[in-house]
């Protein structure tokens, strides 16, 4: 039997409304505006926005109230910036020792697990009289990438002692969100308090 070889195409399309973005954006502003100062709105653009196209999406939530942007990997962000979206962009995956130039090239923020790459982006900052933003990102219980939480204190405390380096946050994933049994989420969050203070100690 002859092999297929013509290229399928199926007769599917996608409409995306930016304008209901937009709402989602000003929804969220609203329920965080009460008791808070300045409140921080990321939007999460990773994956082309979920099919949704990044660019587009980026900047309709920008347009909205969002106030920075959330990527999977480094090429994502370096889409964005091509795209001339300046605002700060927080790439997920973990920053790798090599990566520490290309990071410092797009401005992109970076997240951090480990102190080598830390030093590498620290080197690499000062060696451009810049500095460079980072988030420590800790595993509470998700299992894909972070810092254990025993060894989060004493990584946070070497990071903030980097020159060149600024720590902007942490973070952590709860595995279990939007789940109807938020039992080990909970656990999670509670693991993460615990790691917050015992890094301010």
């Amino acid at each position: 039997m002859a092999r297929y070889e013509k290229e399928i195409i199926r007769p599917v399309w996608a409409e995306v409304d930016l304008e209901a973005i937009r709402e989602n954006i000003r929804q969220i502003r609203r329920f965080t505006r009460q008791g808070t100062k300045a409140p921080e709105i990321m939007a999460v653009v990773k994956a082309e926005a979920y099919g949704h196209g990044a660019v587009a999406t980026a900047r309709a939530a920008l347009e909205a109230g969002a106030t920075r942007l959330g990527v999977a990997i480094p090429e994502e962000g370096i889409l964005l910036r091509e795209a001339g979206i300046d605002r700060p962009v927080l790439v997920f995956t973990p920053l790798l020792p090599d990566q520490a130039e290309t990071f410092l090239d797009y401005s992109l923020t970076a997240t951090i697990a480990g102190e080598e790459s830390a030093r590498a982006l620290s080197a690499g900052a000062g060696r451009r009289g810049q500095e460079a933003r980072v988030h420590l990102k800790v595993d509470t219980g998700m299992g894909r990438v972070g810092v254990p939480p025993g060894e989060a204190p004493g990584l946070a405390r070497k990071v903030a002692a980097l020159p060149n380096l600024e720590v902007e946050g942490v973070y952590s994933h709860f595995a279990t969100a939007d789940e109807a049994d938020l039992t080990f989420a909970y656990k999670q969050l509670d693991l993460f308090k615990e790691v917050l203070n015992r890094s301010e100690e």
